[in-house]
C-alpha cells in the first residue's frame, strides 16, 4: 500500500465503522419499521458519499489492494441498492431510477473501474438523490466565535488539543488517533457542513461521540471553529499547514456569507478565488479571512431566504407553544420572500418550484383550518426544509444562472403576468379605435402605467409581503373597473348611446387596462428581473426576455383589437341612378353590424381580462394572508403557475355569474320588447 493510503487508513477505518454502526445497529430502520423516505434518502446519500471517498483504499490501478476494504464496498453498495429500491416508491415525479443507478455503480466496482470514475458516479448519484428529495442543511445565524471557542476548549481540546493538532496525552492513548485539524489532506476537502454532520452523528467505534447535548446553532459554530483552526496561527503571522508562509488574514473577499461558506470546502474556495483572477500568493490570506472573519461578520449581505428561514422558525416556535395566531405574521413574511425572491432564480437553475409553492400552501392551509399543533409544526418543518434547499441551491458553487435560462425565465414570468393586461388593453384600444379614435391616447396611458408599475416593482423588490399586497390590490381593482366598463357598455346597448356614455365606458376601460399593465410591470420587475439580477443573471438576458415578451404581448393586443372594416354593398351593375339611396342604407347597416361586432369583441376581451386579473389578485392576497386560503384538489393552473384555491376561483366565478345573470335579464327584456302589445 502506498504511503498516502497507509496514512489515511485510520481515517477510512473510522468512517467505515461509523457508517456500519449507523446502518446496522438496532436503532437503524428495519423492514418492519421503515423510516420516512427523506431519512432513508439521507442514509443513501451518506452511503454513496462513503463509497466514492473510500474506493481508493480498496482498488488502485485496476487491482484490489485491500480485500477487506473491497468486500466492505460491495456490502455497502448492496445495502444502498436495497434502500434505493425502497424509496423509489415515494420518490417525486422525475426522480432518477435509483435502484438501476446503484446497480450500475456496483458493476463499476465489480469491474475494478478507475477510482475517478467510481467517485464521479457515486457523487453524481448522491447529488441526484439530494435534488430529488430536496435534502439540504444550512445554519440559521452567523456563528458565535467566542462561544464556539469555549465549547471547543470544554469538549474537544482533551483529545484534539487546544490548537487542534491532536497532540495531547489523551490522543496518544486512542486508536484510531483523533484527526488533526491541521492536516490539509483531510481538512482541505471538508466543509463546515460535513463537520456538523460528524458532530451530529458522531463516529462510532472511536472516542468521537454524537454531540446531542448541543443545539444546532452551537454545533454549527463549533463546525466553523474546527474548519478554521489551521488558520488560527496565521493571525500572529505564521502559516497554516498547506498554505503559503505569512498568510495572515486580511479583508475577506466579497460575495460570501456564512451560508455559502458553510457548504464550501477550502479546495472549492481556492478554485473559486483562482477563477476570479486572484494571485496564488494572495489566496492563503483570503482563505484565512473567509474562515476566521467572514462567517461571524453580521454586516455582510445575507440572502433574503435566510430571513425567510428565520421567520419560519419563529412561526414554528409559536405553533409549538400553542399560539397559532402568533405564527401567521412570520409565516406570511416567509411565504412572501419565498414567492418573490426564490421562484424565478430556482426556475433559471432548472429546479421545479412546485414543491416550494405547495409547502407554502400547506403551511397556510394548516393554520387557516386550525389544525392540531403537531400537524402545523410538521407542515412548517417541511416548509423550512424546502426553503433551506432553495437557499443552498442558490448559494452553491457555480449557481449563477446561464444567459439562456435567465432569458427564458424572465420571459415566462412576464408572459404569465401579462395575459390579463393584454386582454384589457386590446379591449381599450379596440373600443377607442371604433368610437373615439383615441388609440394613441390609450397607448400613451398604457405606457405610463407600465413605467409606473416598473418603478413600483423596483421600489418594493425587497418588501415581499408589500409586493403581494400591491399586486393583489392592483389586479382586483383592474378587474373591478373592467367589469364596470362592461356594465356601462350594456347600458349603452339598452338606451341611445351618447358621447358622455362613450367617455365613461372608455375611461373605465382605460383605468382597468392601466392597472392591469401596472400589475404586469410590477410582476415582471419585482418577481422576474430583480431576483434574477440579484443572483448574478446577465442583465442583457433578463432585459431581452422581458422586452421580447412585451413585444409579443403588444402584437397580440394589436391583433385582438383590430376593428372589422365595414363592407358597404355597392350598386349592382346596370342599376339605375335612383338605387343610390339603397346603397347608402346598405352601407349604414354594414357599419352598424361592424360596430356591434367591435363592441361584442371588446366586451369579450374586457370580461376575459377581468377574469384573469381577478384570479391573479385573489391569489396574491391569499398568499399575503389577506384572504383565507383553502386549497382545492384540482390540477395546477398553468396561467397562475399555482394550485387552484377557493378565493382564486370564487372571485372570477362570481364575476362570471353576474355576467350570465345580466345576459339572461337582457335577453328577457329583448323578448318582452319584441312581443306584440
Amino acid at each position: 500500500m502506498d504511503p498516502t493510503c497507509a496514512r489515511r487508513a485510520p481515517f477510512h477505518a473510522a468512517m467505515a465503522a461509523a457508517v456500519l454502526w449507523i446502518f446496522l445497529t438496532p436503532g437503524a430502520a428495519s423492514a418492519e419499521e421503515r423510516e420516512p423516505p427523506e431519512v432513508e434518502a439521507q442514509r443513501l446519500v451518506h452511503m454513496l458519499t462513503y463509497v466514492g471517498a473510500d474506493y481508493a483504499a480498496a482498488v488502485q490501478d485496476g487491482r484490489i489492494i485491500s480485500q477487506l476494504e473491497y468486500t466492505e464496498q460491495l456490502d455497502m453498495i448492496a445495502d444502498a441498492r436495497q434502500i434505493a429500491a425502497r424509496i423509489e416508491v415515494d420518490a417525486p415525479d422525475g426522480a432518477p431510477d435509483l435502484a438501476a443507478s446503484v446497480a450500475t455503480l456496483r458493476v463499476q466496482i465489480e469491474s475494478l473501474a478507475a477510482q475517478s470514475d467510481v467517485a464521479h458516479a457515486a457523487t453524481t448519484l448522491a447529488r441526484r438523490v439530494e435534488a430529488a428529495f430536496h435534502l439540504a442543511d444550512a445554519p440559521l445565524a452567523p456563528p458565535d466565535a467566542a462561544r464556539a471557542a469555549s465549547l471547543f476548549a470544554e469538549h474537544c481540546a482533551t483529545c484534539h488539543g487546544e490548537t487542534g493538532r491532536a497532540d495531547t496525552p489523551r490522543a496518544a492513548t486512542l486508536t484510531p488517533r483523533p484527526v488533526s485539524f491541521h492536516d490539509p489532506a483531510i481538512l482541505g476537502g471538508m466543509s463546515p457542513l460535513r463537520a456538523v454532520s460528524t458532530l451530529r452523528f458522531g463516529v462510532p467505534g472511536t472516542a468521537m461521540t454524537p454531540f446531542t447535548f448541543l443545539s444546532d446553532e452551537e454545533r454549527w459554530g463549533l463546525a466553523f471553529h474546527v474548519i478554521g483552526l489551521r488558520y488560527r496561527g496565521t493571525e500572529a503571522g505564521g502559516a497554516a499547514e498547506g498554505t503559503a508562509v505569512g498568510a495572515a488574514p486580511g479583508t475577506p473577499p466579497a460575495g460570501y456569507d456564512f451560508v455559502s461558506l458553510a457548504i464550501r470546502s477550502d479546495e472549492r474556495l481556492r478554485g473559486e478565488l483562482a477563477a476570479r483572477g486572484m494571485a496564488e500568493a494572495d489566496i492563503p490570506r483570503a482563505l484565512a479571512a473567509l474562515r476566521l472573519r467572514a462567517p461571524s461578520d453580521a454586516t455582510r449581505a445575507m440572502h433574503p431566504l435566510l430571513r425567510a428561514r428565520t421567520e419560519i422558525v419563529r412561526a414554528r416556535a409559536a405553533a409549538r407553544g400553542g399560539d397559532p395566531g402568533g405564527a401567521r405574521e412570520p409565516l406570511a413574511t416567509a411565504a412572501g420572500i419565498g414567492l418573490t425572491r426564490a421562484m424565478a432564480p430556482l426556475r433559471a437553475h432548472g429546479v421545479d418550484t412546485t414543491m416550494l409553492d405547495d409547502r407554502i400552501l400547506w403551511a397556510r392551509a394548516a393554520l387557516d383550518r386550525n389544525a392540531a399543533p403537531d400537524a402545523v409544526e410538521s407542515t412548517l418543518s417541511a416548509f423550512l426544509q424546502e426553503t433551506t434547499y432553495a437557499e443552498v441551491i442558490l448559494a452553491s458553487p457555480g449557481a449563477r444562472p446561464s444567459a439562456a435560462a435567465s432569458l427564458v425565465t424572465a420571459a415566462g414570468v412576464a408572459l404569465r403576468g401579462g395575459v390579463g393586461a393584454a386582454l384589457a388593453a386590446a379591449a381599450l384600444i379596440g373600443t377607442a379605435r371604433h368610437v373615439t379614435r383615441s388609440a394613441a391616447r390609450a397607448c400613451l396611458l398604457l405606457t405610463l402605467a407600465v413605467l409606473a408599475g416598473a418603478a413600483g416593482g423596483w421600489a418594493t423588490r425587497d418588501a415581499a409581503r408589500g409586493l403581494l399586497d400591491l399586486t393583489g390590490a392592483l389586479a382586483l381593482a383592474g378587474a373591478a373597473l373592467l367589469a364596470l366598463a362592461d356594465a356601462t357598455r350594456g347600458e349603452e346597448a339598452r338606451v341611445t348611446p351618447t358621447k358622455h356614455r362613450h367617455l365613461v365606458t372608455n375611461a373605465l376601460l382605460g383605468a382597468g387596462a392601466a392597472l392591469g399593465a401596472a400589475c404586469w410591470a410590477l410582476d415582471a420587475v419585482a418577481l422576474g428581473a430583480s431576483p434574477l439580477l440579484a443572483e448574478g443573471a446577465p442583465t442583457w438576458a433578463v432585459l431581452a426576455g422581458i422586452v421580447t415578451t412585451a413585444a409579443l404581448l403588444a402584437l397580440a393586443v394589436l391583433t385582438l383589437s383590430r376593428a372589422p372594416r365595414p363592407h358597404a354593398s355597392a350598386p349592382r351593375e346596370g342599376s339605375p341612378p335612383h338605387s343610390a339611396p339603397f346603397s347608402t342604407r346598405a352601407s349604414t347597416r354594414a357599419s352598424t353590424r361592424a360596430s356591434t361586432r367591435a363592441s361584442t369583441r371588446a366586451s369579450t376581451l374586457a370580461r376575459a381580462g377581468a377574469l384573469v386579473l381577478a384570479a391573479t389578485g385573489a391569489s396574491a392576497l391569499e398568499r399575503a394572508d389577506r384572504l383565507p386560503l383553502r386549497v382545492m384538489t384540482l390540477p395546477r393552473l398553468p396561467l397562475l403557475d399555482a394550485r387552484p384555491t377557493v378565493a382564486a376561483c370564487a372571485v372570477p366565478a362570481l364575476l362570471l355569474a353576474l355576467w350570465i345573470l345580466g345576459a339572461v335579464r337582457a335577453r328577457g327584456r329583448r323578448q318582452h320588447a319584441a312581443s306584440p302589445g
